[in-house]
């Protein structure tokens, strides 16, 4: 029993670090007629699997001749996550286009593997969600697309809508789950003042 549930579908995350990676593999100039992506999670769960398998499923159907790892777990260690990568870049070698890194622990591993080996002019990858690592990653052309959820809105419409519905004595929302979207930062527009807030939080509290 819940008045109101704001999230971030990890389907919709999945779906939009697909639509990244294709937009980032059009600007490199990359074919989508054959390649390999890798694919790298930190954890399996239920929930987790969605951010996989939407973004599996993206692929699939919008650019079906490329082929997809199995995914590589690292239990939420970088050093894991960079091993992980370095054994998929010496695995597949030139057939190997880009990695996908479901969430920030994984991205960080694989950037750092990334600029290790000088990965970046025509390699694509794509994180999701933010930290100083990826940030620098994305700066200086490691990171092609970070995948970040809205934190701040999730929690501040929660409040406004507990308040709301104590003071008005009913629930504002006409559905019960609101699905707050998430939004890709590239270099292009990562110095931008929202994208900045959405890159680092704890900006809003400044």
């Amino acid at each position: 029993y819940y008045n109101e549930f704001y999230y971030c579908s990890n389907d919709t995350i999945g779906e939009l670090a697909g639509q990244a990676f294709l937009a980032a593999m059009e600007k490199k100039g990359v074919p989508t007629d054959n390649g390999i992506i890798g694919v790298n999670m930190n954890v399996e769960n239920e929930a987790l699997n969605h951010r996989i398998q939407a973004f599996r499923d993206y692929i699939a159907a919008n650019a079906p001749a490329l082929k997809m790892t199995e995914t590589y777990y690292n239990n939420n260690v970088v050093e894991n996550s960079q091993t992980n990568a370095e054994n998929i870049i010496s695995s597949y070698g030139k057939e190997l286009i880009g990695m996908y890194s479901g969430n920030n622990i994984t991205a960080d591993g694989v950037c750092n593997a990334v600029r290790s080996v000088g990965l970046g002019e025509k390699f694509v990858s794509v994180g999701v969600d933010s930290d100083d690592i990826e940030i620098k990653a994305l700066r200086d052309g490691f990171l092609d697309a970070i995948i970040v959820q809205n934190a701040y809105e999730q929690g501040y419409k929660c409040m406004e809508n507990a308040i709301q519905t104590l003071i008005n004595g009913s629930n504002p929302e006409s559905t019960k789950q609101v699905n707050c979207p998430p939004v890709v930062i590239t270099s292009a527009n990562m110095n931008d003042k929202d994208m900045q807030d959405l890159l680092d939080p704890t900006r809003l509290k400044k």
